[in-house]
């Protein structure tokens, strides 16, 4: 009982109202990524993995690259500055079209959360949090 909650826990953090799926439903791609993550508030409107969100959620785009026929909607991604460490987890929610292999668009809260620095482009780390998906928010 107590994961169920811790669960329950995390997924109301990212997204009111929103519950995790089960494990199975999320692909296992335990390799860690490398790119350029840039701070873009693209949350005017549905994005592609379905759902509304706002500047402050922990959401992310990721590249046509590693998009996957939208095979990784909701799943969610351990993310690393690597010049201190800090990681942070935020969920896909959409496809980046202008984004190389590897890169991220972060929300304005997401990158202001994670990045200590005046910059709008940075390097980043990421991998995916395997068996972790969050549906789409309404």
């Amino acid at each position: 009982m107590r994961t169920v909650i811790i669960t329950f826990a995390a997924a109301a953090l990212l997204s009111p109202g929103a519950a995790l799926l089960p494990a199975t439903s999320a692909r296992a791609d335990p390799a860690e990524h490398t790119g350029q993550a840039t701070q873009n508030d693209f949350t005017h409107g549905e994005v592609a993995c379905g759902g509304r969100y706002n500047g402050a959620d922990f959401v992310v785009r990721i590249s046509s690259a590693d998009w996957d026929a939208a095979a990784h909607c909701g799943e969610q991604m351990s993310i690393t500055d690597p010049a201190d460490g800090k990681s942070l987890v935020a969920t896909v929610v959409d496809v980046c079209e202008r984004c190389g292999t590897g890169d991220l668009e972060l929300t304005p809260g997401l990158f202001q959360a994670l990045f200590n620095t005046a910059d709008t482009t940075v390097p980043v780390s990421w991998t995916y949090v395997t068996g972790r998906r969050v549906p789409a928010a309404l």
